[in-house]
Order: structure tokens, then sequence, then C-alpha cells
């Protein structure tokens, strides 16, 4: 698999995208769906892993340099409240999720391990469990 690292340059890339899809919402009222790869980004960026070059490629979307497989899920939320998007049958070795407000500005992120988070996943038919359900199984990310 091709993985990539996150320069700064991407980091600044990222920094205007959010900046564009938070003017096009004021706009339209409509979001841009781009919550997952921003938060992606920035969590490779904070804890230095590589992230997947292949944007759909099914399991794990970065690796650290032990070969662990990390899921990253994410969500723009207030007090949170929601749930996390669906999670693949595939195997990994960590969740990492991510927190924003509403101008993306990170709440927290959080990280668990696959033994821990299984449960509560297998417990929702569309495996989306909540944040809440997420956040209580992980430790806060210091960064």
């Amino acid at each position: 698999m091709t993985y990539l690292t996150i320069t700064d340059e991407i980091k600044k890339m990222v920094n205007k995208i959010i900046k564009i899809a938070l003017e096009y919402e004021t706009l339209t009222g409509r979001k841009l769906g781009i919550t997952g790869e921003i938060a992606e980004i920035i969590v490779c960026h904070k804890l230095g892993l590589k992230l997947l070059a292949n944007s759909l490629s099914p399991g794990h979307d970065a690796v650290d340099e032990r070969g662990n497989k990390f899921q990253i899920k994410s969500k723009r939320i207030i007090k949170n409240k929601g749930r996390i998007g669906r999670f693949s049958m595939h195997k990994f070795d960590y969740l990492i999720t991510i927190l924003f407000d509403k101008n993306y500005k990170i709440i927290g992120i959080y990280k668990t391990n696959y033994k821990k988070i299984m449960p509560i996943i297998n417990k929702h038919k569309r495996r989306n469990p909540s944040v809440r359900e997420i956040v209580k199984v992980s430790k806060v990310i210091q960064f």
C-alpha cells in the first residue's frame, strides 16, 4: 500500500479548504461533506501517522512507524452528541476519533483499541455507535 506523509504544504491547503467550506456553508446552508478528509489529515499531522494514499481503501486510514493500523473517525458536533459514521468489517489496531465544533476547531481527540471498541460497534445494526459511547471507552490524546 502507498502512504502519504502530511507536509506543511498539505496542512496549509487543509486550512484553506476549511475556510472555503465554512464560507460555502454560510452562503448556501449546505455542507460540503469534507469532515472525514480534514480529520484524517489533521490526525496524521498531529500524531505523526502516514495516511493511506487511496482514500477509498477499506480497513484503515493510516499507520504508525510500527505498522499499527488506525481507523480515523470524526464528527462536527456540539456537546458530544451524534453518531459516528459506519465502520466496515475490516480489522484495525486503534480507533482515533476527532471531534470538531461547527468551525472545525478541535474539541478533542480520542484513542481506543480494537478490542474495546468492537463490542460497541457490533451492538449497533448499522455499525455506527454514538460519540458518547466511543468517548466513554477512549483516552484523550494530548498534543
